[in-house]
């Protein structure tokens, strides 16, 4: 991102005391260079973007449709890296952009960088990368699929196809998120769910369900036995990682 000096050199040492690493980059062509650099590593990806936009600015670093097309990107290709904007200016029809390309935040000047830190810092720890989802389902294929299906979430995904090694492999892992499936052989997803709102620790847990009934009796077992949310059977990515995103937010 491109600020004002003052602004930035306020940032980084703000941002350094709350424990915090930046990376200053320029322009969006940069930050898309620099993010396939990190992807092709392995290395770890940002927990936020913030990123400077100037409505106003004569001569901008980039024309503003680069700007908007790097948040599109972001939101497509890494939708759990939260991009922050920070605007010159406050009009309704700029966050309407922002919004409509996938931004999370909108800022605008003049704001501390104790102001834009705490939103940086709110906007991470909401951010679902690494955070740890277990699927329970005794369809193999489905769970040789899903961990390339929600790669771009950045979820930690561990799945088990046997419910009887459910109680072991919960307490090893110690999830952020449970997936269940109602129907499997030996224990049902409704009965897992129930035990698991007896113990309590693991009664606050956000649970959602798989089912390919599109039954309102079986919607109302679950959502009886504990369950936050339920998807219908086939899984569709996008629609399965907004109800985990929607669900880790609460």
């Amino acid at each position: 991102y491109n600020q004002s000096d003052n602004l930035r050199e306020e940032l980084i040492t703000t941002a350094s005391k709350q424990g915090f690493r930046t990376k200053l980059i320029s322009t969006p062509q940069a930050v898309k260079i620099w993010l396939k650099q990190q992807q092709a590593s392995g290395k770890k990806l940002p927990s936020a973007v913030l990123l400077e936009i100037a409505w106003e600015n004569s001569a901008p670093s980039a024309p503003l449709t680069e700007y908007l097309a790097l948040i599109a990107e972001f939101s497509l290709i890494i939708p759990s890296v939260p991009v922050i904007v920070l605007a010159d200016r406050d009009r309704f029809t700029d966050r309407l952009q922002v919004a409509r390309h996938g931004g999370k935040f909108y800022l605008s000047q003049p704001i501390s960088s104790s102001q834009i830190m705490s939103v940086c810092q709110q906007a991470a720890q909401n951010s679902a990368w690494g955070k740890k989802i277990m699927i329970v389902d005794d369809d193999t294929e489905l769970l040789q699929v899903l961990p390339t299906l929600l790669q771009p979430w950045g979820f930690q995904l561990t799945t088990l196809d046997d419910p009887r090694q459910f109680w072991d492999v919960l307490e090893a892992v110690n999830p952020d998120l449970l997936v269940l499936d109602i129907e499997m052989p030996y224990l049902s997803g409704i009965e897992l769910c129930k035990v698991l709102r007896t113990h309590p620790y693991w009664c606050k847990l956000p649970v959602l369900f798989l089912t390919v009934y599109n039954d309102t009796s079986i919607s109302h077992q679950a959502f009886a036995s504990g369950a936050n949310d339920l998807v219908n059977k086939p899984v569709k990515p996008q629609q399965l990682a907004s109800r985990i995103l929607n669900r880790l937010k609460y």
